[in-house]
């Protein structure tokens, strides 16, 4: 900045200083506001253990590894919190095992609000810290506890519900084989006694072959039957191993406490205080800079020659005492011409 502007911004400034401190007394004024009128928060969090790996998952052949990834098992699950947080529906399920339906119903809280107080933060490679802030100690502690609750039962439902559906589509079709496996045995019975065996000598070739084919049907439903039942029990023992495996993998190692002394807000203040006044001197050197770019007067020597762009060779000084004792003749002489 060239001396000629700091010199026009400083005398800008100092015409009418109490006009250009406007905006920061105003933010001065807004800082002492947000400080006396903060309210205590309160700080409930616990710490949830994620591995990507298990002696389970090794022993058996359940698998529900991640692609490969340069990030750690604890920025990963917490970011998916959050993104979660970020939805209704597990919102919602948040709110609701943390018995705040009646808040949210009311108006007395909102969806947002919970999004603001809940948050996930990874500690270390493994594990993640889950917390809640808010005003009432008791809604901190059911709000932490229930977001780490409804995580876990949302991970464990994820990873299961595949062999579970599995698990019921086989059920469904062993009962329908179950239903063709009768129908088979109902026929070859049927058949058998309707064509009773001769006292002497064979069946009939005729009959020998009806017998065969149904009792070939028989056994085939007999087969698709125990083959039904038998994925159905796979899928059901791959969703137990995957709900173990889950337990392993994800599992609380502090759980969350009621807090008993709201969180100390000495740093926040000053911060919120610091902040609004940086934004109050900005919005000071932004008034002065836009009045004095706006200022086309000529004040000083420097002026004249940068206006004009023309050296001045010499200036007449001004008597400041002949001018003041003048002042009062100009005065009367106004007065005697009225």
């Amino acid at each position: 900045m060239s001396r000629i502007a700091l010199i026009r911004l400083l005398e800008t400034f100092f015409r009418r200083p109490w006009l250009y401190l406007i905006p920061l007394v105003l933010a001065i004024g807004l800082a002492a506001f947000t400080v006396t009128g903060s309210e205590d928060e309160f700080k409930s969090g616990g710490v949830v253990s994620v591995n990507s790996d298990t002696l389970l998952s090794n022993l058996s052949d359940v698998t529900i590894e991640a692609p490969f990834t340069f990030e750690t098992p604890a920025s990963v699950t917490s970011r998916r919190i959050n993104d979660l947080l970020g939805s209704t529906g597990f919102v919602l399920t948040v709110a609701e095992a943390a018995g705040l339906v009646g808040a949210l119903e009311s108006g007395v809280m909102t969806l947002d609000d919970v999004r603001t107080t809940v948050s996930a933060a990874p500690v270390g490679d493994a594990l993640v810290s889950i917390t809640a802030t808010t005003s009432d100690p008791e809604a901190s502690f059911r709000l932490a506890n229930a977001t780490i609750d409804s995580f876990i039962a949302l991970v464990v439902d994820d990873a299961v519900e595949q062999s579970r559906s599995a698990a019921e589509f086989y059920d469904d079709l062993a009962a329908d084989y179950q239903t063709a496996l009768a129908a088979a045995s109902e026929d070859l019975d049927n058949f058998v006694q309707e064509n009773e065996a001769p006292v002497i000598g064979e069946r009939p070739i005729d009959q020998l072959n009806a017998i065969a084919r149904l009792t070939a049907a028989e056994t085939f439903a007999q087969d698709q039957f125990a083959s039904a039942l038998a994925k159905a029990e796979e899928a059901r023992l791959v969703a137990e191993q995957t709900r173990l495996d889950i337990d392993q993998r994800v599992n609380i190692v502090d759980e969350p406490g009621l807090p008993f002394a709201p969180e100390p807000n000495l740093r926040r203040m000053v911060l919120t205080v610091l902040l609004l006044v940086v934004v109050g001197v900005i919005g000071v050197l932004a008034l002065v800079a836009l009045a004095a770019a706006f200022d086309r007067s000529v004040r000083d020597r420097e002026g004249v020659e940068a206006r004009l762009a023309i050296p001045i060779l010499g200036s007449v000084p001004i008597d400041r005492s002949t001018t003041r004792r003048r002042r009062p003749d100009r005065r009367r002489s106004s007065g005697v011409a009225a």
